[in-house]
């Protein structure tokens, strides 16, 4: 995650900066006081200057002190989950047996949304599942939520390596899958594929996917 910076403003009450700041008005108006005591101008002026040099100085103190009361707070950006832009959209798979459907949406900078299911000829939903994908703390998460399974529990997978065209997420204590990898092969398909165990033998599934909007 990088941090930058961005310029905010804040007044906090009780603060001993603000009291100095205060110190610095009533002086200004004391020594304004003072040199007119002093000089005691006589004509309409001399009473001109020296009142506009009072109000400069005044509105000079309130100036430094707005400018001091600006400062800097850090302000987070996701530099991970952008390696995933190319996720948004919703991608499609026929085959023989039926479409497997795929959509992702921008949740917002931090937080992507997927949804995927798969349709039989017979139009029947044979297969669903909800995808969060979050970057927090550092880390890149794909947690996935598949109804009757699991227990209803999310499934979380960590990111472990990504580029701008390939994405691995990995949960080596979940059996099948263990392993998630995402692969973008050109501006409108992808390859998604899944690896893990099954009857105590490893196992694999690749979905090539084209993107339909």
């Amino acid at each position: 995650m990088v941090m930058t910076t961005h310029t905010l403003k804040y007044t906090k009450n009780n603060n001993p900066d603000r009291m100095i700041k205060g110190s610095r008005r009533i002086a200004c108006f004391f020594i304004c006081k003072s040199l007119y005591l002093h000089f005691k101008p006589t004509t309409m002026k001399n009473k001109i200057l020296l009142v506009t040099f009072a109000a400069g100085s005044f509105l000079l103190s309130c100036k430094k002190e707005t400018e001091s009361q600006v400062t800097t707070a850090p302000i987070t950006t996701y530099s991970r989950i952008k390696n995933a832009d190319w996720f948004i959209g919703e991608w499609a798979n026929k085959s023989a047996e039926g479409e497997l459907t795929e959509r992702w949406k921008k949740v917002n900078d931090s937080v992507y949304y997927g949804e995927s299911y798969f349709v039989t000829l017979s139009k029947d939903t044979a297969f669903a599942e909800t995808v969060q994908l979050e970057e927090a703390n550092g880390k890149l998460a794909f947690t996935v939520t598949v109804p009757n399974q699991n227990n209803e529990k999310p499934v979380r997978f960590e990111a472990t390596s990504f580029t701008k065209s390939q994405i691995v997420f990995e949960n080596p204590k979940h059996d099948f899958p263990n392993k998630i990898v995402y692969n973008r092969v050109g501006k409108d398909s992808l390859v998604a594929q899944i690896y893990g165990t099954q009857k105590g033998k490893p196992a694999t599934e690749k979905f090539k996917m084209k993107k339909v909007n």
